[in-house]
């Protein structure tokens, strides 16, 4: 496909017309999004999932977005950054928010051409203020309120239908205790305390992207290494404990308490020789909940609840009274930000970069942007993401844990940097015309 986009801002007042005109590069998204097809979860995914992304032209792609920074011109990668504040969106439909940054679909204007598609959106003078630097087509859904807003519901995930797993107690806190995946190869890491407080580190494979012969749908867990480490600090907090993990190290949480703390147990895990390293740091002025609660070895439970979030080498914990997150810098005791703001939930998660919760989302420049609600993801562990999708575990009762896979939906379908960045003020309005053809 080759698409080219046209923006003409207007003078409400003078009339005047500013024209800029640009073509575009087309990611791999929308390819991946149906080339991909984890664990086979798609043949199980409920009517919606389909509905939500054909026909192409205004389902899987049906929304744009207009950036403030330029975007990576990489087809592999097909999300914005964090911290390039999103400017503009819309979706296949008209605006009925109040939202400032939100146009309206111009059903009118827009249509079928010749071997393509034409988009049109428009902008009142008080919707998408700012300087433009990147636009990009995007999913529907991506375009009604991006990763979410103050003022409407967000629509930035399209859920399969869950798939039932009611194997083992064992086998299932094996899943819900993953903290790593490797997808092209199928390898998952699992990590769990042991009631003497041992740290038992096991690795496991499932067919996520190839499927055998006779592989079935819930394939039999494989677990190919099995290592136990005794930390002496860490194993006093064999509950309220959390493991992330990053390119080199395992990295694991623990407090005494699950809601008031002022100290935190640290253990830095090397992934080539297990070597670790442990700390218990002691703070005076700070009180944060546990990083996250995570069922023993052998206790005939399986939960792992994420309180934290990891990003960067800094932990995000949750304020006592939920009033805040904590940033620590697990290199650096005394690197501690207090970021403000009023949370109602227990559970948070790291998505790309961004780190979500219930009624917000923080970028990698720790700015809070309010959201209304979160739409349900199910899910209170890790989450993982491969190409356009995310990749989970969760209970669902004492009985059995369900697997999901999502579509992140903001995606980039096309990225189209401008020459230089457009200034859309109150006094104008602003119309995106986007036209996408199939290349013969």
């Amino acid at each position: 496909m080759k698409g080219q986009a046209r923006i003409i801002l207007r003078n409400i007042k003078t009339g005047a017309e500013e024209e800029y005109l640009e073509d575009n590069l087309v990611t791999k998204a929308v390819e991946d999004l149906f080339s991909t097809n984890i664990s086979g979860m798609l043949y199980k995914a409920r009517v919606d999932f389909f509905n939500s992304n054909f026909p192409l032209a205004t389902k899987a792609i049906g929304g744009i977005l207009a950036f403030e920074d330029k975007l990576e011109e990489n087809v592999e990668k097909y999300y914005a950054p964090s911290s390039n504040n999103i400017v503009a969106f819309a979706s296949n439909d008209s605006s009925d928010s109040v939202s400032t940054k939100r146009g309206s679909f111009n059903q009118v204007e827009s249509g079928k051409i010749d071997n393509g598609y034409k988009f049109v959106w428009d902008f009142t003078s008080s919707q998408g203020n700012g300087s433009i630097s990147s636009l990009a087509l995007t999913h529907y859904l991506g375009g009604k309120s991006y990763m979410g807003d103050e003022y409407k519901n967000d629509y930035y995930l399209v859920a399969s239908t869950p798939v039932k797993d009611t194997k083992t107690s064992a086998e299932r806190l094996l899943a819900v205790s993953t903290v790593e995946i490797d997808f092209e190869k199928g390898e998952f890491t699992s990590i769990v305390l042991k009631d003497t407080g041992e740290i038992l580190i096991r690795k496991f494979k499932k067919d996520l992207i190839n499927i055998g012969l006779t592989d079935e749908l819930l394939e039999k867990i494989e677990i190919t290494d099995k290592q136990t480490l005794m930390p002496e600090k860490f194993k006093q907090n064999n509950y309220n404990n959390f493991f992330y993990s990053n390119k080199t190290h395992y990295i694991g949480l623990a407090t005494k308490s699950e809601y008031t703390n002022t100290s935190i147990t640290i253990i830095k895990i090397k992934k080539d020789d297990l070597s670790f390293k442990e700390e218990v740091w002691d703070f005076t002025d700070i009180k944060f909940r546990g990083p996250g609660v995570t069922s023993k070895e052998n206790s005939g439970s399986y939960v792992a609840y994420q309180y934290s979030a990891y990003r960067d080498n800094y932990i995000y914990l949750l304020e006592a009274q939920k009033k805040g997150l904590y940033k620590i810098n697990l290199d650096n005791k005394a690197d501690v930000k207090y970021i403000e703001y009023q949370i109602e939930t227990d559970y948070i998660h790291t998505i790309n970069d961004w780190i979500i919760g219930d009624n917000f989302i923080l970028n990698t420049k720790d700015e809070v942007i309010p959201k209304r609600k979160i739409q349900s993801i199910e899910n209170r562990s890790r989450i993982f993401t491969y190409g356009p999708y995310l990749y989970y575990f969760y209970a669902d009762n004492r009985s059995s844990i369900n697997k999901r896979i999502a579509v992140l939906t903001p995606y980039l379908a096309t990225i189209n940097n401008l020459a230089s960045p457009i200034i859309k003020t109150a006094d104008k309005t602003m119309k995106i015309i986007y036209t996408l053809r199939e290349e013969t």
